[in-house]
């Protein structure tokens, strides 16, 4: 073969590898945003999904899995804020995925934007059926459909509730959990009395629970949450209501227990704590108290295992956002500090429920 012929092949095949290398190589930023109330009424949840992902990202760059990437914080919760704090992690910080968000009444309207933008999207909170279904949804959390029918079942069947109220605050996760308690607590043989919703940020529930306590029900199901739950539980003993009050796993926060004081006593809530706890667990709990002098709660968990999860990805993928949500998907059984996480089909993970009871100021497991 010709001199000239071989060379220009060589220099062919040499522009072909150029190019591919050049087309699969990771952007040298690897940007993650996460938008989480960091004032404000639900300002602890915040601290703790803040603190999840900063012990994840000290952990990641001590492992080596990365040498480097940001992960960008914006203080907002509201629909309002939550949709300008999208718009500018796209257009100005060009994140690479979306790591986290909480407050779900602002996750919402982000949700379709990411979408648009082809972007990756993790929810931190339990996902109500509006999120569902969105392609670049992930999560850690399951549905609240599902952690809904479990609270309900076990108010029947455990706890013997026979009539029931819910109060729930106007957010499309307050009106999915109200929908699928009632659905299924009455599907169970009991029966709903009355649904109440309140405002996002209501600190008074005292006309909602005078009316409760006239229809004498023996379960109240709550959906609030941090300080103003905690004013909820508060108001109802000052009232003299005796019936049990049963929240979720979004209530196992100090704030509640403080606001509260003696009235949070006999308050119970499922909770994603797993249980047995592995080595992986109990060494992430001992870190993260001695570093931040608290225990974790779900919410660092889910913020920490999202970390570890996106980094995975992004190591496997770069910023091909399909690629990483094929990634994600293929996620089964993987032991995280959050518990056992299998990625389904509609972005969810599905996890155990066990339930906690407050006794002596402080959240334990549920004995009869």
């Amino acid at each position: 073969m010709d001199k000239k012929v071989i060379g220009a092949v060589f220099v062919i095949l040499f522009i072909f590898l150029l190019v591919f290398l050049v087309s699969n190589k990771k952007p040298e930023s690897f940007r993650i945003g996460v938008i989480a109330p960091i004032t404000g009424n639900f300002a602890a949840l915040g601290e703790h999904i803040h603190n999840g992902f900063e012990m994840a990202k000290e952990d990641v760059l001590a492992q080596g899995k990365i040498k480097s990437f940001d992960i960008l914080y914006e203080d907002a919760c509201q629909p309002k804020e939550a949709v300008a704090a999208a718009q500018k992690f796209i257009s100005t910080d060009k994140i690479t995925i979306l790591g986290g968000s909480f407050c779900v009444v602002g996750f919402v309207p982000v949700l379709p934007i990411m979408e648009e933008a082809k972007i990756v999207s993790f929810n931190i909170a339990p996902n109500p059926d509006s999120v569902l279904g969105h392609k670049y949804l992930v999560s850690t959390n399951s549905s609240i459909q599902l952690k809904a029918k479990q609270i309900a079942q076990f108010a029947h069947d455990t706890l013997g509730g026979k009539k029931a109220s819910v109060i729930y605050y106007n957010t499309p996760l307050g009106a999915d959990y109200n929908k699928y308690l009632s659905e299924t607590f009455e599907k169970a043989g009991g029966k709903i009395l009355s649904s109440e919703v309140t405002a996002v940020d209501a600190t008074d529930f005292r006309t909602q629970l005078t009316k409760i306590k006239a229809d004498k029900v023996d379960i109240i199901f709550v959906t609030e949450l941090a300080a103003p739950l905690g004013n909820l539980l508060k108001q109802a003993r000052e009232l003299g209501i005796q019936a049990k009050i049963v929240g979720n796993s979004q209530n196992e926060d100090p704030n509640v227990l403080s606001t509260a004081g003696i009235a949070a006593e006999g308050f119970i809530i499922s909770s994603d704590e797993p249980f047995p706890k592995t080595d992986k667990i109990l060494d992430f709990a001992k870190r993260y108290e001695a570093k931040f002098n608290q225990k974790p709660d779900t919410f660092a968990a889910n913020a920490y295992d999202s970390l570890m999860l996106q980094v995975d990805a992004y190591n496997s993928c770069g910023a091909d956002s399909d690629c990483v949500l094929n990634y994600l998907h293929r996620i089964s059984n993987y032991t995280g500090v959050s518990g056992q996480i299998s990625i389904a089909e509609n972005g969810t993970a599905s996890k155990p429920t066990i339930f906690k009871i407050v006794k002596n100021s402080q959240f334990v497991k549920f004995e009869q």
